[in-house]
Order: structure tokens, then C-alpha cells, then sequence
């Protein structure tokens, strides 16, 4: 699962992150291009089953 975004007090995040579902483990993933601006509210995409 990745999540991207959040929000700290009044502060909007642009942090990355994914759980390993394997073993329940987050992990902050670097990016190497460009990403979205820092946003908060929650959104959800399912793919395949």
C-alpha cells in the first residue's frame, strides 16, 4: 500500500511512504523526480483483487 500526504497540526505533508503487507512494515520511499504538491484529505485505488 502506498500512502502519499498527511498532515501534521496545520502543516500538509508531500512525504511517500509504503507498507510491505508481508511484514506490516512502513518504509519512506525517495523520490527521484518530480511529485504532486503536499496535500491532506484521504483517498483510496484498488487494483486487481
Amino acid at each position: 500500500m502506498f500512502l502519499f500526504g498527511g498532515r501534521s497540526g496545520s502543516k500538509r505533508l508531500g512525504d511517500f511512504w509504503v507498507l510491505d503487507t508481508y511484514i506490516w512494515q512502513w518504509s519512506e520511499l525517495i523520490n527521484f523526480g518530480d511529485l504532486p504538491s503536499p496535500r491532506d484529505f484521504a483517498t483510496a485505488s484498488a487494483i486487481g483483487n
